[in-house]
């Protein structure tokens, strides 16, 4: 055997059980801290311990994700993006230790890594550059028009057996719009058209391996027909292959569940990422946990009639009012001689409110949240000269945003009142 390929398959062992082992002590030090803490309904006195469960949290997530793609599925609709195409990202061969012959597995000669691990980090890094080159040129294509910031998409980040990334993108356009193309001297192109040969051409530009055309045959872009459901249907359908690890109900042998977890957030991976919209995922978990019963079998009665879910059916009758309060900080900061940091806040502060109202139906709604964010931006105006580049880097202070309040009520009723807690 290959001493390379003998190395590598290794590592892949390797990597499989550390992993494993990395989500195994992340979820036993969690369970440890939250065990400690009590909580005590005051009304009647009763106290609860806390727990802490990684099956618990992912099948949370993957409830979450399923309202949100049938949300969006359901905004698309309201805003006329009713042509939606899927992407399939795959990196190129020189990011894939092995080839399979018959089952059994081949060093690719074309692998351009020491380690398998370095190849991990380095095909998470391409394919998000595609996809985000993707759709930074499809939103300037748009700039200015009708539709402009309001495109939709959902994208999932999976893993091949070798633990190299690719990655499912479901985006949603608007029917019947013509763009003019460079490639056809100016002809006017449907937008779909367009985009999928921008697309393509994203995929030449980072991939100096292949000739015209070959990774055609694992980086896709088609178009689904829409039936009502199927849309948010076909994108869970690969969200399955790896969230629905969770429900197994051997939670104590499920390896497969440690390892996607470990999987991810040991490279830095984001499992999947969506549009923003009207409706964020604190607001609609607080929402649902105060519902009674009858009211969630009413939501749910209705989801069923209109082929929707209960997300989608709870933004028809909630209305929501933010306000943002935007404060500044200046910072002056410096480094002395033996790398200690110093920083001292300036009397130059300000506070400026900023309100945005974003109702998502009527005035008549049966809910009503309110929420008050503060946003903290700080600057640094002064240095000394031997403060670097590198120490600058690890003490630039980042935006900062806190809820102060978010409240939920029903006829004037509080469901829900929640203040001072970061997000």
């Amino acid at each position: 055997m290959n001493t390379k390929l003998k190395a590598l398959l290794h590592e892949h062992d390797t990597l499989f059980d550390k992993y494993i082992e990395i989500a195994k002590s992340k979820e036993h030090k969690q369970h440890n801290y939250v065990k400690q803490i009590n909580i005590t309904n005051q009304k009647t006195g009763e106290i609860f311990a806390m727990k802490h469960s990684l099956q618990k949290k992912m099948i949370e997530a993957h409830n979450m994700l399923q309202q949100k793609i049938g949300y969006i599925h359901h905004l698309a609709k309201e805003r006329g993006l009713t042509e939606v195409y899927f992407l399939t990202i795959t990196a190129p061969s020189q990011y894939h230790p092995f080839k399979s012959n018959n089952g059994e597995k081949k060093l690719n000669k074309n692998f351009a890594y020491e380690t398998l691990n370095d190849a991990i980090g380095a095909s998470y890094k391409v394919i998000e550059k595609i996809s985000r080159k993707f759709y930074k040129a499809l939103k300037e294509r748009l700039r200015g028009s009708k539709i402009d910031n309001k495109l939709l998409f959902v994208k999932v980040n999976e893993f091949h057996d070798s633990f190299i990334v690719h990655q499912h993108m479901m985006i949603m356009l608007p029917p019947n719009i013509k763009v003019r193309s460079k490639k056809r001297n100016g002809k006017k192109i449907s937008l779909g058209a367009w985009a999928r040969a921008k697309f393509y051409e994203i995929l030449k530009q980072e991939d100096f391996n292949y000739s015209t055309h070959p990774f055609r045959k694992t980086n896709d872009f088609k178009k689904i027909r829409d039936d009502g459901r199927s849309i948010s249907q076909y994108m869970m359908k690969y969200i399955q292959k790896t969230l629905s690890m969770a429900k197994s109900d051997e939670f104590g042998s499920n390896d497969s569940l440690y390892f996607l977890y470990g999987w991810k957030t040991t490279n830095k991976i984001r499992h999947y990422t969506t549009s923003q919209v009207p409706m964020n995922s604190v607001e609609y978990k607080k929402l649902y946990h105060i519902l009674t019963k009858e009211e969630k079998q009413e939501l749910v009665k209705q989801a069923n009639s209109n082929k929707t879910n209960l997300m989608t059916e709870l933004s028809k009758v909630v209305s929501i009012r933010r306000e943002t309060y935007s404060q500044e900080i200046t910072y002056k900061i410096f480094v002395s001689q033996n790398g200690a940091i110093h920083e001292y806040p300036l009397s130059t502060s300000k506070e400026e409110l900023v309100r945005v109202k974003t109702p998502l139906q009527n005035d008549d709604a049966l809910f009503v949240i309110e929420s008050k964010t503060l946003q903290i931006k700080n600057s640094i105006v002064a240095t000394q000269n031997n403060f670097t580049q590198k120490q600058y880097e690890n003490i630039k202070l980042k935006e900062k945003r806190v809820l102060i309040e978010l409240l939920i009520k029903k006829d004037s009723e509080i469901r829900y009142r929640k203040s001072d807690f970061s997000t």
